[in-house]
């Protein structure tokens, strides 16, 4: 039991970590919200997004055009050819900045703005999105003279490109939102945790996992190329669902997996509780929504280890 018990949870660090620098920044709820406002000049030959709150931009290009879009210095960082092959240029600085939220990178040495493009493919389907640090904040500390309870306009900004080989911009703003209260949420998980707790802990167990597969999933399929970081969004609770056909296998159900599933299930529930204080999330979904898919889950989670606990052969001695 012990060893398929570390067995499993080996399997499970090695899915979510150690990550490496490219897959450890997807996009997390934030204060910030960022928009596109327009593209100058107008034009039907793309479109552009912002994914993540404010965390990727990304283009969207119909094949038979070409777009290139400009690094920090103006020199080309990703271009997408009319056959749609997303293209980066590995003699950009940007190359390589952009792999980080805050740009905490070290630049290659050799790499630089004025050497001839080194072209590398990073995608198909004439879609990208990357971290551009022009669309956010750089810095975990907010701005200077944003108050915290008012919303407020940052700053506006620009990427420039070139569409057909004519010179556009990107131009959108980046706005400060302010927190929400936790409240009504925490009430709701407790609520459901104390109906939930009537139910075996098994069925809750199960019902958590298959709410936390099924948002990661979502999660996961609609962030933005390159974030496969996103993969831990729903792996931890695929293992603790996979964990629950274990506790069947003898007359009294197992506390060990469901302890193990319950732990799991808990980190992934840790992991998503900004999702109630910070106001813009990372997924393209009605915020409401979101929010109460989560706190399901974490009401049956919480239900479950309830359930456990006074089932436990100490809790049910005393009874």
């Amino acid at each position: 039991m012990r060893l398929r018990l570390g067995v499993a949870l080996v399997g499970t660090f090695l899915l979510v970590g150690p990550a490496t620098p490219a897959l450890a920044d997807p996009a997390t709820p934030t204060n910030y919200r960022s928009e596109v406002t327009e593209i100058d000049p107008p034009t039907s030959e793309f479109s552009a997004s912002i994914v993540g709150g404010d965390s990727f931009l990304q283009i969207s290009v119909p094949e038979g055009t070409e777009v290139e879009v400009l690094g920090y210095q103006e020199e080309p960082y990703v271009r997408v050819d009319p056959a749609g092959t997303v293209w980066a240029n590995r003699m950009s600085p940007a190359f390589y900045l952009n792999d980080d939220r805050y740009g905490q990178i070290t630049i290659p040495h050799g790499v630089s703005p004025e050497s001839p493009p080194d072209w590398v493919s990073v995608g198909v389907g004439g879609r990208y999105a990357w971290h551009d640090h022009r669309i956010h904040w750089m810095s975990p500390v907010p701005p200077p003279g944003v108050a915290p309870e008012q919303p407020s306009l940052i700053q506006e900004w620009t990427v420039p490109l070139t569409v057909e080989g004519e010179l556009a911009e990107i131009r959108g703003t980046l706005s400060w939102v302010p927190s929400i209260s936790p409240m009504p949420w925490v009430g709701l998980i407790a609520l459901l945790a104390v109906i939930g707790s009537k139910l075996k802990p098994l069925i809750s167990i199960a019902a958590a996992s298959l709410l936390a597969i099924s948002f990661g999933l979502v999660q996961w399929g609609t962030a933005p190329v390159g974030a496969w970081s996103d993969v831990v969004n729903f792996v931890p609770p695929l293992v603790a669902f996979a964990l629950l056909p274990l506790a069947f296998n003898r007359e009294q159900p197992s506390l060990t997996w469901q302890g193990a599933a319950v732990v799991l299930l808990l980190v992934w529930s840790a992991l998503r509780f900004a999702y109630f204080t910070l106001p813009v999330l990372p997924i393209p979904m009605v915020a409401t929504a979101a929010r109460a898919w989560v706190a399901i889950a974490m009401g049956a989670t919480l239900a479950g280890a309830w359930g456990m606990a006074i089932n436990t052969p100490l809790a049910r001695s005393r009874k």
